[in-house]
């Protein structure tokens, strides 16, 4: 069963994710996401999923590599 969590930590924006047994997460962010950005959550594990609801990076999925943002193109 997924562990549901959101709120703030270290001033970052409100983050909802979804964590599975194997440590990676599904987050749905609303802060602005492009392909090699800083990752935030910072706690994000390489392999890590996102989308937001920000104008820049609407409509796509990134990954996380463990230091950035990628964009599965």
């Amino acid at each position: 069963m997924p562990n549901y969590f959101a709120g703030v930590e270290n001033d970052e924006p409100i983050v909802n994710f979804i964590k599975f047994e194997s440590g990676a997460r599904f987050y749905a962010l609303t802060t602005a996401i492009t392909a090699n950005s800083t990752l935030v959550p910072k706690e994000a594990a390489a392999g890590s999923l996102a989308i937001t609801t920000n104008a820049t990076g609407v409509g796509a999925v990134f990954y996380s590599d463990g230091t950035k943002w990628q964009n599965i193109a």
